[in-house]
């Protein structure tokens, strides 16, 4: 797989609705016209107004009709517990093989082209203390704890299953109710700039969505309106588009901006198609069982 540049697409949640029909057949044609336009992955955004179709049930919905592209839900930590973050973006990850992605968005997504649009909180750290959560919550039960012993009747080394015991603007003991997912830990995208009150949260990025900036581990891709006809960006590793108009528009109008000399072929996760290194490791090794043998 060769890439000159990433290229994302990003759907407001009017647009992720009008994926969806009663008797569901645009779906398979979207999800194939997904994988078939060659971008690196898709951002679906909630919709403020009619909470129609929730981004991670649609990514979930997705991830059964497409192969290849990546499935990244935004998804606000100051709405939905770190818990319930880590399982349900967890889970889409497992059954997508490893392409899901989380776009921590800071405030309601209310503005006209589908970007946050910053609102103060009480807390400005929980933003920056959800990401290490999920992040330390997703490492809380090894892969190779699942023993899938069925002659003697175990299905998992529980004993290998790990608390995490976070405190900080939320506290957790944990674990995770779901295996690490195949990505072990999925990319974390963000938009840029941070404002201040969030500040904490630059420099956990694995992606950067807009101005260079922001303290990122990876890539930063600029936004681009799905109706510009310049040339794109050149101080940026890609490119995501959004804008007016329909889902197919939408994607055809990133397909556009990609230069891939070979498609990702089948199995490959969105860690890989962004470039980013292999995580390392939050939890302590010494971090104690949530289940001690006796």
């Amino acid at each position: 797989m060769t890439h000159h540049h990433i290229v994302g697409a990003a759907l407001d949640g009017a647009q992720v609705a009008a994926i969806f029909d009663r008797q569901g057949t645009g779906i398979a044609k979207f999800g194939a016209l997904l994988d078939g336009s060659g971008i690196d992955f898709v951002v679906l955004r909630p919709d403020s107004a009619t909470v129609r179709f929730a981004p991670s049930v649609a990514a979930a919905v997705l991830a059964r009709h497409t192969r290849s592209v990546g499935l990244v839900v935004g998804a606000a930590p100051l709405r939905d517990h770190p818990y319930n973050l880590a399982r349900r973006l967890g889970s889409i990850d497992h059954a997508s093989g490893g392409r899901v992605g989380w776009l921590v968005l800071l405030g309601e997504p209310a503005a006209a082209d589908g970007r946050s649009v910053w609102t103060s909180a009480p807390r400005g750290d929980v933003p920056a203390d959800a990401v290490r959560a999920v992040r330390e919550l997703w490492e809380s039960w090894p892969p190779d704890a699942v023993v899938d012993d069925r002659e003697h009747g175990v299905f998992a080394d529980s004993a290998r299953i790990r608390y995490v015991d976070h405190t900080g603007a939320h506290s957790i003991t944990g674990p995770l109710n779901i295996p690490e997912p195949p990505q072990i830990k999925p990319p974390i995208f963000a938009e840029s700039p941070v404002p201040a009150e969030y500040r904490d949260l630059a420099g956990l990025a694995d992606v950067v969505l807009g101005l260079p900036g922001t303290p990122v581990r990876g890539p930063v891709l600029r936004w681009v309106d799905a109706g510009s006809s310049g040339p794109a960006p050149t101080d940026a590793a890609g490119v995501v588009i959004a804008g007016e108009g329909s889902p197919a528009a939408i994607v055809a109008a990133a397909a556009r901006h990609v230069t891939a000399t070979a498609a990702a072929p089948p199995g490959t996760t969105l860690r890989a198609r962004l470039r980013l290194p292999a995580p390392e490791p939050v939890l302590p090794r010494d971090a104690r069982s949530a289940f001690p043998a006796a």
